[in-house]
């Protein structure tokens, strides 16, 4: 509601729709190193999409609500098993990301019974009779379920109206519920991950995107890359932050960058793995990285995981130290204008009273680095349209680093970025892509049925 509200006082009502419309200059002046591949770039601004319109980013579930959906059961994601409770969420023995759970308590009621007007809030909201403890339970079900299903936004829509129906019931015997409603470790859980998320999201609404033709303060870069398919792209832009865009209490330089990934062979669920599965991701797969390590954690972290990578790129003058937190959403409407449902990813410095992630402390900063802070990335992924198989992700990004803005102009900045994304997309074809059968993503997948299978369920929509 805060990203519609600045989006409506902005004399733009959104962002450009990707892909973005980037200039065809011939110079190649921040060509990377290699040149088997092809980059476009100008620092001036690009020219503007005739297409080009603007909307407001809308993160509120659309279409039916959380109750009608689970009177019409979802269509995104069949039902895999039994829905963990808070007094249920043991984990089994395996590795850190095979999400195994036992559980004690069965599925949301069936359709039948959510329409039974006796039962059901849809119902009760009808005036023919209060929510009994047993319909507050099953609701509460559907929350869970929700969760297990990575449907953050969805959850949190379901809860709220949960909540509301708590305060309105006026029934003694519904405390139970409610008291079992504040102690769900779950529950707690969906509200700090949505909380979060939604914070990041609001950093990046559509006024720090481009403007048009008369926004000068960017630099952009199209990469394009045949060794990983003949219409993949990278079509990426970077600015300073500027203004009440840039932390008071920031470091100096405040760097944002947004893009498009275009065409990339891998399905949406599988590529939303290559992101979350950071403990199989390996330093010699990265230009220029000293260090990759990483952590994922279960449903009881909502599928987060941590990621720490080392860069000592000779294109820099100092060597970056990058520590995040990765939250997923799986949405089933569209967050972006003509993208479709997808999958949510908010990748984010970790909280500074944060010293521990999924029952880990935390990794100190390297050696002779600089760590960079107030890390806010967010991709929306999607599958590419007409491409079976491919998946398309639309980023925006802004972080900072302790330097001087003026040792990183941005034609230093545009080159990183070229040299950096041709690396790691180009790495993740050679290493990861091509070798699929070889490594354990597969298997990780289908050890968390509840969150791929309903990543993959959008990613086919």
């Amino acid at each position: 509601r805060a990203v519609r509200r600045k989006a409506a006082a902005s004399t733009h009502t959104g962002f450009p729709p990707p892909p973005f419309a980037m200039g065809n200059c011939s110079s190649q002046c921040c060509q990377p190193a290699s040149q088997d591949f092809v980059v476009d770039s100008k620092s001036e601004a690009p020219k503007p999409c005739p297409e080009a319109g603007y909307c407001s980013l809308d993160l509120q579930p659309q279409g039916l609500s959380p109750r009608a959906a689970f009177a019409k059961k979802s269509e995104y994601a069949p039902d895999t098993g039994q829905s963990p409770t808070s007094a249920s969420l043991t984990r089994s023995p395996g590795t850190a990301s095979t999400e195994s759970w036992s559980a004690s308590e069965s599925l949301p009621p069936s359709s039948e019974a959510l329409q039974d007007p006796q039962r059901s809030f849809l119902g009760a909201l009808s005036g023919a009779t209060p929510p009994s403890p047993q319909t507050l339970e099953a609701l509460l079900q559907a929350v869970r379920e929700l969760c297990r299903k990575g449907r953050i936004f969805d959850a949190m829509e379901a809860l709220r109206e949960l909540e509301q129906d708590l305060a309105t019931a006026g029934a003694a015997d519904v405390t139970a519920v409610a008291k079992l409603l504040d102690g769900d470790a779950l529950v707690v859980e969906l509200r700090l991950a949505h909380a979060r998320i939604t914070q990041m999201t609001s950093k990046l609404g559509p006024e720090v995107l481009p403007q048009g033709d008369g926004d000068h303060r960017w630099a952009s870069t199209t990469i394009r890359d045949p060794h990983i398919d003949k219409d993949f792209s990278a079509d990426i832009r970077v600015r300073f932050a500027v203004g009440g865009e840039r932390d008071k209490d920031g470091p100096s330089a405040q760097i944002i960058t947004c893009g498009m990934i275009s065409n990339f062979p891998l399905d949406v669920h599988r590529f939303v793995a290559l992101y979350r599965e950071t403990d199989l991701y390996q330093k010699e797969w990265m230009l220029d990285c000293e260090l990759s390590n990483g952590k994922v954690a279960g449903l009881e972290n909502m599928y987060a995981a941590s990621s720490h990578i080392v860069n000592s790129s000779p294109l820099l003058p100092v060597k970056l130290d990058v520590l995040t937190i990765r939250e997923f959403a799986v949405c089933t409407t569209a967050l972006f204008p003509d993208r479709g449902p997808g999958v949510l990813i908010v990748d984010a410095s970790p909280p500074q009273d944060m010293t521990s992630f999924a029952g880990s402390d935390l990794p100190p900063q390297a050696p002779r680095s600089t760590r960079m802070s107030n890390i806010c990335l967010v991709m929306y992924m999607t599958p590419s349209p007409g491409r079976p198989g491919f998946s398309d992700a639309f980023v925006i990004a802004k972080a900072g680093v302790s330097v001087p803005q003026w040792i990183l102009p941005l034609t230093l900045l545009k080159k990183f970025l070229a040299n950096y994304y041709v690396s790691v997309f180009r790495s993740a074809k050679t290493h990861i892509v091509d070798k699929w059968a070889d490594l354990d993503y597969e298997r990780r997948i289908k050890g968390c049925p509840g969150f791929y299978e309903s990543a993959a369920a959008v990613g086919a929509q």
